[in-house]
């Protein structure tokens, strides 16, 4: 039997109202009819309920979202047991589950992926020490001696800082095509500069005397922040630096007020 003769729709050549309708007029009427409803609703034809466009816009931008956040895990991972210069990003990829075109989509070379993997882990550091830095009111010598423990504090706690300084530090080469390393050096002369205005107001408060050398007393500072962590993290099990970050600093602290390196004339 055919479908028209299924659902009781008749062809073009019905005669409706006392005349022939046409095919199309035909059509129009059937479009009308419960028949059409029936045989859309029996054939399965029924359109459902189409997701609204936002919570499709949500969802890909939260799986975009955990992608990205994937590939930086597998990124850790593999620089860490290869090397930067090892590590390509085939095997980024094959560490985090996905394509090669997964990466190109979020990074568009290894070292976007590298300084995005460097981002993630010391930005949220760089916030709270500015935070400390920029605090109205703050005893200089104080501020300096809370950001400098923090730091270190803040490196032996967290798995995440560990790793990525150990990658920095010793599983990196520093080469011409890192242009992650450039971008370090900015960052560390803004980092350095920032350090510097702490000391200078020290000076200007009668904190430390006036003949200060505060660009050397500055380079001291960082020098032995930076010589912490990187011996360290050839032995993390050689002290807790954590526990003893206080001692450690107010020590270096204590010298700089007692013999203050002095400019010379």
């Amino acid at each position: 039997m055919r479908v028209t003769e299924h659902i009781g729709w008749k062809p073009a050549w019905t005669v409706r109202a006392g005349r022939a309708t046409s095919q199309k007029e035909s059509i129009a009427h059937f479009c009308g009819t419960d028949h059409h409803r029936a045989f859309i609703e029996n054939k399965g034809l029924t359109s459902k309920r189409q997701p609204r466009k936002h919570s499709m816009a949500r969802k890909t931008k939260e799986e975009a979202q955990e992608t990205y956040i994937s590939l930086l895990d597998a990124a850790e991972q593999v620089f860490s047991e290869k090397g930067v210069t090892r590590t390509t990003l085939n095997d980024v990829a094959l560490a985090a589950g996905m394509t090669r075109g997964a990466i190109y989509w979020h990074f568009k070379d290894k070292t976007a992926l590298f300084q995005a993997m460097c981002d993630r882990a010391f930005l949220p550091m760089d916030a709270l020490l500015k935070e400390i830095i920029n605090a109205p009111d703050k005893e200089p010598l104080i501020a300096l001696r809370q950001m400098t423990i923090h730091f270190l504090k803040h490196v032996a706690s967290n798995q995440r800082q560990r790793k990525v300084f150990d990658i920095i530090f010793h599983r990196c080469e520093k080469t011409e095509d890192m242009v992650f390393f450039t971008l370090e050096q900015e960052k560390r002369a803004e980092c350095l500069s920032q350090m510097e205005s702490i000391l200078l107001d020290a000076v200007t408060q009668g904190k430390l005397p006036q003949a200060t050398d505060t660009f050397i007393a500055m380079q001291a500072i960082h020098s032995y922040l930076i010589g912490l962590i990187h011996e360290w993290l050839i032995d993390t099990n050689g002290y807790d630096l954590e526990k003893h970050a206080e001692g450690m600093i107010d020590m270096f602290l204590a010298g700089l007020v007692a013999r203050p390196p002095l400019k010379k004339s």
